[in-house]
């Protein structure tokens, strides 16, 4: 298992997940004056050596940065970038991202927020499928902890069509919003590939388009062509859709056990788009 050692504290805020924005506060992390810049090749999307902010050589991106947040009756206690050993052999970087919190169940489906933006407010997407810098899909690397007890936890992507509260999101009306492109288990968005991984040290996820597919909750503003919402992917989406803005984990209890108290607590690195 890789160690984790603390390095630098960067705050604690309550910032609310990109779909969720306007009913919350805003903010993000103080910058890492300890971090110098690293340049890297243009599908690494961050391995933390630049602190919070993604990689400046990432295809497409003007720059963009880490966001924590958290929806309904949850709080964010731990948001903090760690001394690490390298674990990309390809991008080695001495950090990773610590983000820990708790939630308390609700019909109202409350859930902890990590988001990485992949660009800036002034150009606030990147085409990272076919008609862009024709990535085939994603990777990171993830270690939940064993005292991590969320019902679920997902990853998924927002992209200009799902997003609504930030420059160049284009979804609306906001309670429509967030539908946005998630790893799938079975017929839903639920996130089995992470189960059951608690405590067993850093894991390798590597997703294609074709994997991701929307929610399917609400009303699909944007259908991805001919398909209808619940089978469409990032494989097969238009070009505004594509638009990719945001990269999001999101921990819950999904409504399995209200009023009860989950806890999340995970590290991240290596974020890189595959060829």
């Amino acid at each position: 298992m890789k160690k984790t050692i603390v390095f630098l504290a960067l705050g604690v805020g309550l910032i609310v997940n990109i779909g969720w924005l306007t009913q919350g506060c805003t903010g993000k992390v103080p910058s890492v004056a300890q971090v110098v810049a690293t340049p890297m090749p243009t599908d690494v999307i961050d391995n933390f050596s630049n602190g919070e902010n993604v990689n400046p050589s990432l295809c497409e991106s003007q720059g963009g940065e880490l966001l924590n947040g958290s929806y309904g009756a949850s709080s964010v206690s731990i948001f903090q970038l760690v001394a690490n050993p390298a674990i990309s052999a390809a991008y080695p970087s001495d950090y990773a991202f610590h983000f820990s919190g708790s939630v308390t169940d609700s019909s109202a489906y409350p859930a902890l927020i990590l988001d990485i933006l992949l660009s800036s407010p002034s150009s606030p997407y990147i085409n990272a499928t076919a008609t862009g810098c024709n990535f085939s899909g994603i990777q990171f690397e993830l270690n939940i902890m064993g005292d991590d007890t969320c019902a679920q936890r997902l990853f998924g992507v927002g992209t200009a069509s799902t997003v609504n509260a930030l420059p160049g999101g284009n979804c609306a009306p906001a309670s429509l919003c967030g539908n946005d492109f998630w790893i799938s288990g079975s017929n839903d968005y639920i996130g089995i590939p992470f189960e059951g991984k608690q405590g067993q040290g850093w894991q390798t996820y590597s997703y294609t388009w074709n994997q991701m597919s929307r929610e399917g909750w609400g009303v699909d503003l944007n259908t991805c062509g001919p398909a209808a919402c619940q089978t469409c992917t990032l494989s097969n989406c238009t070009p505004e859709e594509e638009q990719m803005m945001v990269l999001t984990f999101k921990s819950d209890g999904n409504d399995t056990n209200p009023g009860h108290v989950f806890v999340a607590d995970y590290y991240v690195d290596a974020f890189q788009f595959l060829p």
